[in-house]
């Protein structure tokens, strides 16, 4: 089984299909911008990092990670472009300690789903529709956190 597959900057790709079989833990597609397709292609995987930083033409709603046990995950890119929807509710559940989201305006709901998470780095510049984002270094004191 393939545990690890890094396509980082391999040019033109489509995300389509069910990816839920495979046995894969780790992706890194970060600055594939001119990679796309919708994240929904993640659903069920038991992914513990999706480095999907400046994948431009990437879209999708992060509902369909919800199943996913990630600990790291990178969503970041520049406004306009991220055009990732959904409310972090869907992370409520997840043993995330690196989370950027960097960009990722369209996204909505409250950090207090972060309480109790041993979060190390978080990155929520530029969020505009997250609720609580002031309260995000004191939430978590000793992690590497920009807002």
């Amino acid at each position: 089984s393939i545990e690890k597959k890094d396509l980082n900057n391999c040019g033109k790709l489509v995300l389509t299909g069910d990816m839920s079989e495979l046995s894969i833990t780790k992706v890194d597609l970060s600055n594939m911008n001119t990679l796309e397709g919708n994240i929904e292609v993640f659903e069920g995987m038991q992914l513990k990092m999706l480095n999907l930083e400046y994948c431009e033409n990437l879209k999708g709603d992060i509902e369909s990670l919800k199943d996913c046990p990630l600990q790291v995950l990178n969503l970041a890119g520049k406004e306009p472009f991220q055009k990732f929807t959904g409310n972090i509710v869907v992370f409520a559940d997840m043993p995330i300690k690196e989370l950027n989201l960097q960009g990722c305006w369209q996204l909505t709901g409250n950090i207090e789903v972060f309480n109790g998470m041993q979060i190390k780095e978080l990155n929520l510049n530029r969020c505009e529709n997250l609720i609580g984002k002031d309260k995000a270094k004191q939430m978590f004191p000793n992690a590497d956190v920009t807002v």
